[in-house]
């Protein structure tokens, strides 16, 4: 790519490990970026003259058009492109959507007004923050603020609702009445803005057998 010998060998260690191109390293989208870069340039170049939109994450293509029949003329076109870039298509991931059907494209739901992330990818957010509660392991707190932060950049507000339904959920009694949790939540935070747990103590037999059960079932 025009780089001198010293300069190339310092890209190629900060961008592998052990001798290996590791996938989801936080330098693989300019990677991706780089290996398409002629690609994107084609392809855009192509799609513009046609009213058609074209997007790229990753190695995942998408074109949209309000004219149908425009996207039906140009695809021999751009599978010409793509093949001639030493890229091969996938037709198994070869997806046609129209108006009338939900659109999600890598995660992302797309509507006629607005974009936001799939209902199953947030749920899976909120599951994962309470099991942290319960079991008081939060060893996945990275990997949540990783997800939290792929949503925000998406949906503007998101990690506003999160720290919303945290606060509310740490005044839970299933959580606040035993120390051990109250302890570990507030030593593992997610965010430092986020409220403490205040521990109550409950001395009610019933309650304490639930807890009991609750935490022997984790």
């Amino acid at each position: 790519m025009g780089y001198s010998v010293k300069v190339s060998t310092i890209l190629t260690n900060l961008c592998t490990y052990n001798g290996c191109l590791p996938q989801g390293a936080v330098t693989s989208p300019y990677l991706a970026n780089l290996i398409c870069f002629h690609l994107d340039i084609r392809l855009n170049g192509l799609c513009s003259k046609r009213d058609i939109e074209y997007s790229r994450y990753a190695d995942d293509l998408s074109f949209s058009s309000n004219n149908r029949a425009s996207l039906n003329k140009i695809e021999p076109i751009l599978i010409e492109i793509i093949k001639d870039e030493g890229f091969q298509i996938n037709p198994r991931k070869t997806r046609y959507l129209s108006n009338d059907v939900k659109k999600t494209i890598t995660g992302i739901t797309i509507n006629d007004e607005s974009i936001h992330v799939d209902k199953k990818f947030k749920h899976n957010i909120r599951a994962l923050i309470f099991n942290s509660l319960i079991t008081k392991d939060y060893s996945s707190n990275e990997k949540i603020r990783g997800m939290i932060a792929f949503v925000s950049s998406i949906e503007d507000d998101y990690k506003e609702k999160i720290i919303k339904y945290i606060n509310t959920t740490i005044k839970n009694e299933i959580f606040c009445s035993e120390m051990s949790v109250v302890e570990a939540y507030n030593k593992n935070k997610l965010y430092s803005t986020l409220k403490d747990m205040i521990y109550i103590e409950n001395d009610d037999e019933d309650w304490n057998d639930f807890l009991c059960d609750i935490y022997s079932h984790k």
